[in-house]
């Protein structure tokens, strides 16, 4: 019985083992955007051409281009203690922004 379980384990090895690997995706294949780790809120604008972020680690918004097929950070503001809440007017000219660490709306 053990002789068995011992070809069998030996056999799984042996066929198992390859010194091909299988990549299914890697880094190259996405565009990535780097803004920051610690984003609290993500809003697109009534136009749909900007993307905002708010950056809870460095105090600021970002605004980023979406309307072209690659992402561009357009501008960065610092706005103030903790930025979360981001909500756009309908027609798209304000931005309210609700800071946690300072209980304003911006």
């Amino acid at each position: 019985m053990i002789k068995f379980f011992l070809i069998i384990i030996l056999s799984f090895l042996f066929f198992s083992c390859s010194d091909n690997i299988t990549t299914y995706y890697s880094y190259e294949e996405f565009d990535i955007l780097k803004i920051g780790a610690n984003l609290t809120e993500l809003i697109i604008s009534p136009s749909q051409e900007i993307l905002v972020a708010a950056d809870k680690g460095n105090n600021r918004l970002i605004f980023i281009d979406i309307s072209k097929n690659e992402m561009e950070i357009i501008n960065s503001i610092f706005i103030g203690s903790t930025p979360h809440s981001l909500e756009f007017t309908p027609a798209g000219d304000t931005l309210f922004v609700g800071l946690l660490g300072s209980s304003k709306i911006v």
